[in-house]
């Protein structure tokens, strides 16, 4: 691989050659460099932490912003219960926010613990590849509108809630965050701390599946199946 261009901002960059899985290890790590593997299980660690711990206080928050903006007449607790359920939109906006959130997360993992632009997380080259993901959004627009023109037609209809115009757009405004920030997280970051621990492709591939599996939830096997050969 030759090298790519070097559009960071500050600090390191990958060592050339390096798949992106390994894009964290230093090019000159050795088998018994024990540091770098502690370092890696400290990051993905505390990067894990950060997605429960994070995601739920700002999830809270937002909701709580929703009771006093929306329902102050309305028991707390009852509020709360039907936006986790997503029984209002508020609920929607605090579950999207929360997991968006984590960029920031990361981006701090990354400029202050690594010395990284961001760019370096998105891929090796550095930056967003905008001609792939132009590509992978056309697929996904045909799938996805292929399975909600079957449910149409197979199902009972458009029967929409009241105020599902404030759904959309908070759907349409957030989703990308929220997917973006997943992506990030595990696809982004912890797989990269993974390579660390483990300088082998696949043990941060399948190890970061494997928990984006798991963070899913284990409703049953199909489902976690399903989760698992996505991540």
């Amino acid at each position: 691989m030759s090298p790519a261009p070097d559009r960071s901002q500050f600090g390191t960059r990958p060592g050339v050659g390096l798949p992106y899985p390994l894009s964290l290890a230093p090019q000159d790590q050795g088998p018994g460099d024990s540091s770098v593997r502690v370092m890696g299980l400290v990051m993905a660690g505390l990067v894990l932490a950060a997605q429960v711990v994070v995601v739920s206080l700002v999830n809270t928050a937002v909701i709580y912003v929703g009771y006093a903006v929306s329902a102050p007449g309305v028991p707390v607790t009852e509020y709360a219960a039907t936006a986790q359920a997503f029984g209002n939109v508020w609920g929607v906006l605090a579950a999207q926010v929360s997991l968006a959130s984590m960029v920031l997360v990361v981006w701090a993992f990354y400029r202050f613990m690594h010395h990284r632009s961001l760019g370096w997380l998105w891929s090796v080259w550095p930056g967003v590849r905008w001609r792939y993901g132009a590509v992978c959004l056309g697929a996904a627009l045909i799938v996805v509108g292929a399975v909600v023109a079957y449910r149409w037609y197979t199902g009972p209809g458009w029967t929409p809630e009241t105020g599902w115009g404030w759904y959309v757009v908070v759907i349409v405004l957030t989703t990308p965050l929220q997917a973006l920030a997943e992506e990030v997280v595990f696809r982004g970051y912890l797989m990269q701390t993974l390579g660390l621990v483990v300088r082998n492709v696949w043990f941060p591939i399948l190890g970061t599946a494997v928990i984006f599996a798991l963070f899913h939830g284990v409703q049953n096997p199909w489902l976690f199946g399903s989760r698992l050969v996505f991540g």
